[in-house]
């Protein structure tokens, strides 16, 4: 059974028990390395740790493409991985063509080609790593995506996937989820906000529940029913069409 993973689909569903009835809590993108913590009696189900952000569910093991754990410390270690950035990318092997999302991940990325395990692929469309100043650019390509718990892509994504994606497209690296994003970075007032910033909401408990990012004119892009602009202020988010406050604010953070 392998101890080290890659995924070699476009996505992978990531589960929090093993079974394709359990709830979605992630997804793997092409590319995305794991390390394999335990698998089930019948050797159907793998439980694994994403590299990129720890994040730990079960996959189908079915879905598992080994590698050798010196090819996957190679590949974090040499800082070769280039990050795919624009809808209609493509890898290829063979007769085969993998329709990529941003966010994807090409390890040993060479322009027209990358390689996984000594496997040489080709690659048609943009990779890289825009700038941190890209990170308002890259958010808009999300809207109108539809809310989907676990999702991380343009065709179903949450709020906290919203974040990861686009933040990692930029070339920066924040975890899963909001409670724990809402950790990282420095904490900074409404009044001294600016676009990038994230803003972190919180249910009656308290519990952070929800992240978006800050726009010019005291806006916010953030996945809710759809990625979507609404109006932020000291209270929330304020939605338009609904005519009322549909998150109320705990903090924001600069990254």
């Amino acid at each position: 059974m392998a101890e080290y993973g890659i995924c070699i689909w476009n996505i992978v569903p990531v589960r929090t028990r093993p079974s394709d009835r359990e709830e979605l809590c992630t997804q793997l993108l092409f590319g995305d390395m794991y390390e394999v913590l335990e698998f089930t009696t019948d050797k159907k189900w793998l439980k694994i740790k994403g590299s990129y952000d720890g994040y730990q569910g079960w996959i189908d093991a079915k879905q598992c493409f080994s590698i050798s754990q010196d090819f996957y410390n190679k590949a974090l270690k040499e800082n070769t991985t280039s990050i795919v950035q624009e809808l209609g990318s493509k890898a290829l092997f063979a007769e085969k063509e993998i329709h990529l999302v941003p966010g994807s991940s090409l390890p040993f990325y060479e322009g027209t080609s990358f390689s996984i395990a000594d496997i040489s692929w080709g690659f048609v469309g943009s990779a890289g790593m825009a700038s941190a100043d890209k990170i308002v650019d890259k958010a808009f390509k999300y809207l109108g995506t539809p809310y989907l718990w676990g999702g991380k892509t343009h065709f179903g994504i949450d709020c906290s996937g919203f974040v990861q994606m686009v933040f990692k497209q930029c070339g920066v690296r924040i975890s899963r989820d909001a409670y724990q994003q809402a950790q990282e970075g420095v904490e900074v007032s409404l009044a001294k906000a600016k676009p990038a910033d994230l803003a972190f909401f919180a249910n009656d408990t308290g519990k952070i529940t929800h992240v978006g990012i800050l726009l010019e004119g005291s806006k916010i892009i953030h996945a809710h029913g759809e990625v979507r602009v609404d109006r932020l202020d000291e209270q929330g988010i304020y939605n338009e069409d609904k005519k009322a406050y549909t998150h109320t604010l705990s903090h924001l953070m600069r990254l």
